[in-house]
């Protein structure tokens, strides 16, 4: 199973759509909301993605590590990472 791992910190106006792009080339997309202060979290659930949350900003670093960790436990054989702001096209 391929998953994406997407760690994001106040990327409302992003996150949505990164993750259902992503969504098209892999079996489930993480969301790690890394204690953003908007609706980052409401955004990423509208996209159908799997969204966990730190309840304050830890940094990319701990974002990923939540992220990689909980798409092992789902049973992932392959991971990706991307950023949650649309710089880059999924």
């Amino acid at each position: 199973m391929l998953v994406a791992v997407m760690p994001a910190f106040n990327e409302e106006g992003n996150v949505s759509k990164t993750a259902l792009l992503a969504g098209k080339f892999v079996d489930k997309v993480i969301v790690v909301d890394d204690g953003s202060g908007d609706a980052t979290f409401k955004e990423a659930e509208k996209a159908n993605a799997i969204v966990l949350r730190n309840a304050i900003n830890m940094g990319k670093g701990v974002a990923l590590k939540v992220g990689i960790n909980a798409a092992l436990k789902l049973g992932a054989s392959e991971i990706i990472t991307i950023d949650s702001d649309l710089q880059h096209n999924p």
